[in-house]
């Protein structure tokens, strides 16, 4: 398992493993606000002159920029050296969508571990997005022991533990990050979303047990009891085999595109990517299975039965106070006491426990 260190805002993520006399190290820098004065290409050079001039640069390549949807990515790789770690290597990327810029180093050491890890780190860098840093409304969700719980229920709170989930996609022709498909339930007559997570090392979870917004508890998902929905997957010759608990599936595996973006589909099932909401993202009204939900931009919410006017109904009306923190969301009602629980969005619906909603 990958461990993680947090100081001065920077979290430093190193892999379970490496070679003797190798170092990899991952710095994920927490976003700032974009400078509007500047260009993405100036920005991304003024932090590269800031880095350097705290280390020995040999060499360095020249920038490259590619686009992500309506990001903008920049990486730059420079040979260095070292009194103490000796020749080294350091990729530095910065993502951007003009209002907030996310950064993250990587410093290596030997070929060894680099290329062990090559995939894992193919994704973190895929998964670098710009947060900033009030995008959790109202302070963090607290984090606690509650292994007996899960989200939604009263009382459950991550853990606090984890490994990063990567920001879904198609890499290698593979899925990585935060996936969901929807069954049909008879007792709601609604189509229920099931969340699943595929990582980079082959790891492969349904219902996944988070750590945090942004952290997925494997070891947490472990432990369960029952069914853990934890296991593995590989994909070739067109086929996805996946083991977890006592099963073993096979079955025919394909990748798409249309209006909402990629998606795969295992036999019939098809998996549409989850992005993590921003305080943006979330404000409005949304529609769902029997139940509204109104998102204000001060970090209130609203939620209950609305006539067709647009009117609150009197039955089952609540408003309170939320925290959103990446995939999760915590409600504190003046009512009753606060529930965590997960959500993201999917092309133009909102998607929890409980269901899909669409903006009114």
């Amino acid at each position: 398992m990958w461990t993680k260190q947090e100081t001065n805002g920077v979290l430093l993520l190193n892999p379970p493993k490496t070679q003797d006399g190798e170092v990899l190290v991952v710095m994920v820098i927490q976003s700032i606000d974009s400078d509007k004065a500047k260009s993405a290409r100036g920005r991304f050079s003024d932090f590269l002159a800031g880095v350097d001039s705290k280390t020995n640069v040999k060499s360095r390549s020249e920038i490259s920029a590619s686009t992500r949807g309506d990001l903008q990515a920049f990486i730059q790789v420079e040979q260095l050296t070292d009194k103490d770690l000796g020749d080294y290597e350091a990729l530095y990327q910065m993502v951007t969508d003009e209002k907030h810029d996310a950064f993250v180093g990587v410093i290596s050491k030997g070929d060894k571990t680099m290329a062990q890890y090559q995939d894992v780190m193919s994704s973190i860098l895929a998964s670098v997005r710009p947060v900033p840093a009030q995008a959790t409304l109202r302070g963090a969700i607290r984090t606690g022991d509650t292994p007996d719980l899960y989200p939604g229920m009263p009382g459950w709170l991550p853990s606090g533990k984890g490994v990063p989930i990567p920001a879904p996609a198609i890499i290698k022709g593979s899925p990585v990050g935060m996936w969901f498909k929807t069954q049909y339930e008879s007792t709601t007559f609604n189509n229920r979303p099931v969340l699943h997570i595929y990582l980079a090392d082959g790891t492969r979870a349904s219902n996944p047990r988070l750590g945090g917004g942004l952290i997925f508890d494997i070891e947490g998902q472990r432990k369960q009891k029952g069914v853990t929905g934890l296991g593995t997957f590989a994909i070739s010759d067109g086929q996805i085999v996946e083991n977890y608990d006592t099963f073993k599936k096979r079955a025919a595996f394909s990748i798409g595109d249309d209006s909402t973006g990629k998606f795969f589909k295992v036999d019939g099932a098809k998996f549409r990517p989850l992005i993590a909401l921003t305080n943006q993202s979330i404000v409005g009204h949304w529609g769902g299975p029997g139940i509204d939900y109104k998102f204000k931009s001060d970090g209130t919410f609203e939620s209950g039965m609305t006539h067709a006017n647009g009117d609150w109904a009197v039955a089952n009306f609540h408003s309170g106070t939320f925290i959103l923190d990446g995939y999760l969301i915590m409600f504190t009602p003046k009512d009753g006491p606060s529930t965590v629980t997960t959500i993201g969005r999917s092309g133009d619906m909102l998607i929890t426990n409980s269901g899909l909603f669409f903006k009114k």
